[in-house]
């Protein structure tokens, strides 16, 4: 018994002490007000965790290098900080700034230099927050980095790179410079389509649906657009295009094709309609309607006192790869016309079959039509 009294007071203890650690708090002041500049000193710290009054106070050296970090990354790089420990029931660590007077743009080059300077699509940074005069904030510096790289990325200018980037900063003087300049290199092209995998189509229908010529200028975006001409045709389960800059050849990208064709699927064509308070029944027959050979009818009904429902439904077998590549060279010139009909809306039933379907359903006698064929003639 003193046993298990020592051991649920330790567990009161040590539940005592984790509720009092867990309520720690972090307190950012900044006066004047900057909420941006409040945000980002939050965002650097972070979360103080579980700490007692003395852990904060280890704690605060730390926090008051990375609000001083998160300051000169808006450009505030002369702040006075002050930390402070609130002891009580939720300690408190309180982190006073005054921001002092921001960094701003003395000097801005920036340059794309090679043959993208004569894209016009290939945008050079030019954001008023990168003009001379504006507050300096990394933030926008590295935008325009990035900018300047997933453009090159995009338009094949593998080879390109950054012959300066420089951001010079003068606290005492309170001014920056930045330098940006980036040469492209040659533009690469896109080389032949290889398809590989399994599909039924042959070679010349499948560069059909190619939306570029060999030798076209890079361009992400038409990679992009050849996987979804080939997804959306519906053949496809699976689709992977590679277009590597590194097996590149004389800026010359080759462009691999995996194919994976989708399996057969079941497609239904059904009438729904409901009779209250008649029995279940439910039929399978080997019906024509039209249909190919090996085409199943399904009709199912509800359930015994409730509305029952009636639901013929057409199940057909696989289609030969011969009729799947004549529906899909149907549909090609209609896809690139923007009609977008898909291929597989080919076959369907002889006009009258749905009503003759329905005339029969109505009479309930399901277990006689099970028993003998139905035939489009009735």
């Amino acid at each position: 018994m003193k046993f298990s009294n020592r051991f649920t007071s330790g567990l009161i203890l040590l539940f005592t002490s984790c509720g009092a650690l867990a309520q720690s708090e972090l307190d950012v002041r900044v006066k004047p007000s900057n909420d941006a500049l409040k945000a980002n000193i939050e965002g650097y710290i972070g979360g103080v965790g579980e700490r007692d009054e003395e852990a904060l106070l280890r704690f605060s050296r730390g926090a008051e290098e990375q609000a001083r970090k998160a300051a000169q990354a808006l450009g505030f790089y002369q702040p006075q900080i002050a930390s402070e420990v609130k002891a009580g029931k939720n300690p408190r660590l309180i982190l006073s700034i005054d921001p002092g007077e921001p960094v701003h743009l003395r000097n801005v080059t920036i340059r794309v230099d090679g043959p993208a300077a004569e894209l016009k699509s290939f945008r050079v940074p030019d954001s008023q927050d990168l003009k001379s005069g504006a507050v300096l904030n990394h933030g926008h510096y590295e935008d325009a980095k990035r900018l300047i790289q997933n453009q090159a990325s995009r338009f094949g200018y593998f080879s390109g790179r950054f012959t300066q980037q420089k951001l010079s900063v003068d606290p005492q003087a309170g001014v920056a410079d930045i330098e940006l300049v980036y040469d492209s290199g040659p533009r690469y092209t896109l080389g032949k389509v290889n398809f590989a995998g399994d599909t039924p189509f042959d070679e010349e229908l499948l560069q059909r649906m190619v939306p570029f010529q060999s030798g076209t200028p890079y361009d992400s975006e038409l990679i992009a657009e050849l996987n979804q001409a080939l997804q959306s045709s519906g053949y496809f389960e699976g689709v992977r295009v590679d277009a590597a800059p590194a097996a590149a050849a004389n800026d010359v990208i080759p462009v691999a094709v995996q194919l994976e064709t989708r399996k057969p699927r079941t497609m239904g064509l059904g009438l729904g309609f409901s009779h209250r308070r008649r029995p279940a029944r439910q039929g399978q027959l080997d019906a024509a309607l039209g249909q190919p050979p090996g085409a199943q009818l399904w009709l199912g009904g509800g359930t015994v006192g409730a509305p029952a429902e009636r639901r013929p439904v057409v199940r057909h077998p696989p289609r030969p790869a011969t009729d799947r590549q004549a529906a899909l060279c149907r549909w090609l010139p209609e896809r690139r016309t923007g009609q977008h009909r898909h291929p597989e809306q080919v076959a369907h039933p002889r006009p009258g079959m749905a009503q003759q379907v329905a005339q029969r359903l109505d009479t309930g006698d399901l277990a006689q039509m099970a028993a003998r064929r139905i035939s489009p003639g009735g």
